[in-house]
C-alpha cells in the first residue's frame, strides 16, 4: 500500500493556491484574507495510480482538494471487494465532512492515475468556517449532491440488471465530465474495467464481456484506456430495454409504459379475434394462412397480458422477485404473440385470389 508524498515538482505558489481555492464554490464567496488563512498552511503531495491520500478509518486532519488527476472514494468490504462511491476530478473537494464531524474518514480516497491534491489542515477550516457559517452550507449542499447521486446508485444496484448499471455509470460519467469531439462523449481519464465494475457492483469479467458487445455494436469506443460513449441515446435505450426485460421500470415510465402496453396487448387481442372470426376455415389449396395458427396466437396473447396485468397488480402489493419474472414472461409473451400474428397475416396478404378462404 504506498501513500502520497510531498509534492517537490512544480509545486504552486502561495498566490496559486489562494487563486484555486477562490475557483470552489465552498470557499469563493469567502474574504481575501480568510482565503488565504487557508492557503498559508496548506500543502500539495504527488500520488501516483493506486496512491493512497488517506485510508478509511484515518483521522481526519486534513481537506483535500484536487488539483489535477483523478481520486475515487473507495470502501472495502469485509470480503475484500472494492466499491467504489464517487469519482473526484479537478477543483472537486473531499474529506471536509469527517472534520466537521469530527469523526474518521468514512472511506478511502486513492489516485486513479497520476495527481497532485491540494490538503488543508483540520484546524485551519474548523477556525474559517466558525467566523463563516457559509462554509458549512456549502459543504452541505455539495454533500446533497453527492448523498443523492450515492442514493441513486445504491437503488440500482438492488433493482436494476448489469446492462442497466453499466450503461447509466457511463452516461453519468460522459455527461458530467465527458468532452465532446466527433467521435462522441470523451471521458478525459483512465477508467479500467475493474474501476467500473466496482462502480457498478459487478464482476470484471461481467464488465468486459459487456463492454466488448457494445465496442462491437459502436456503442462505446476505446481510445488508449479513455472510453468514449459514441452513441449516448442508444446506450439510453439499452437501460431501458434491460429494465423492461427484468420487469423494473424507471418512475417516468411507469404509466406509459405498464398501461400502454396492457392497452396494446387487449387491442390485439380483440384484432386477432376478428381476424379469427372472419376466417374460419382454409381453403382446399390454401397452404399460407393458418386459422388455427390465428386462435393459438389469440390465446396465447390472451394467457400473456393475464399474466402480465395479474404481475402488475400484485407488484404494487409485494415486489418480489417471482413477480418480476411473471411480469417479464408476460411482456415477452405478448411481443411473442404479436410478431407471429403480424408473420401469419403477412402470409394470408400475399396469398393469391384464387386461394383465398371463402
Amino acid at each position: 500500500m504506498r501513500r502520497e508524498r510531498p509534492c517537490y515538482g512544480a509545486a504552486m505558489t502561495a498566490g496559486e493556491r489562494v487563486q484555486a481555492l477562490k475557483t470552489s464554490p465552498v470557499f469563493g464567496g469567502l474574504p481575501a484574507l480568510e482565503i488565504e488563512s487557508l492557503a498559508a498552511p496548506s500543502r500539495e503531495v504527488e500520488c501516483r495510480a493506486r496512491d493512497y491520500v488517506f485510508m478509511e478509518g484515518d483521522p481526519a486532519e486534513w481537506l483535500c482538494m484536487v488539483k489535477s488527476g483523478r481520486i475515487r472514494i473507495v470502501r472495502h468490504s469485509k470480503s475484500g471487494k472494492d466499491v467504489v462511491l464517487e469519482l473526484l476530478g479537478p477543483g472537486e473537494i473531499f474529506g471536509g465532512v469527517a472534520i466537521i464531524e469530527k469523526r474518521p474518514y468514512p472511506a478511502a480516497a486513492q489516485a486513479m492515475e497520476a495527481s497532485i491534491v491540494l490538503k488543508i489542515p483540520a484546524q485551519a477550516l474548523i477556525a474559517v468556517s466558525e467566523r463563516n457559517p457559509s462554509v458549512i452550507r456549502e459543504l452541505a449542499l455539495m454533500m446533497g449532491r453527492r448523498l443523492r447521486s450515492a442514493h441513486d446508485s445504491m437503488k440500482s444496484l438492488a433493482v436494476d440488471p448489469v446492462e442497466a448499471r453499466l450503461a447509466a455509470t457511463l452516461l453519468r460519467l460522459a455527461e458530467r465530465d465527458g468532452r465532446r469531439d466527433q467521435r462522441g462523449l470523451a471521458l478525459p481519464f483512465h477508467l479500467t474495467r475493474q474501476s467500473l465494475a466496482d462502480m457498478c457492483g459487478t464482476t470484471v469479467e461481467t464488465t468486459i464481456r459487456v463492454m466488448s458487445r457494445w465496442s462491437r455494436d459502436g456503442l462505446v469506443l476505446d481510445d488508449a484506456g479513455r472510453l468514449i460513449v459514441a452513441d449516448a441515446e442508444r446506450l439510453r435505450a439499452w437501460i431501458i430495454v434491460s429494465e423492461f426485460v427484468a420487469g423494473h421500470y424507471p418512475p417516468r415510465l411507469v404509466i406509459t409504459a405498464h398501461v400502454h402496453l396492457l392497452l396494446v396487448g387487449f387491442m390485439l387481442m380483440m384484432v386477432m379475434g376478428v381476424a379469427t372470426w372472419m376466417f374460419p376455415r382454409p381453403a382446399k389449396d390454401d397452404t399460407a394462412y393458418r386459422p388455427e395458427l390465428a386462435e393459438g396466437v389469440y390465446w396465447i396473447m390472451s394467457l400473456a397480458t393475464a399474466l402480465r396485468a395479474a404481475g402488475e397488480l400484485l407488484a404494487g402489493f409485494s415486489p418480489s422477485p417471482a413477480l418480476s419474472f411473471l411480469i417479464a414472461a408476460g411482456g415477452l409473451g405478448q411481443v411473442l404473440g404479436a410478431l407471429l400474428f403480424v408473420f401469419n397475416m403477412w402470409r394470408r396478404v400475399r396469398m393469391p385470389p384464387a386461394a383465398l378462404p371463402r
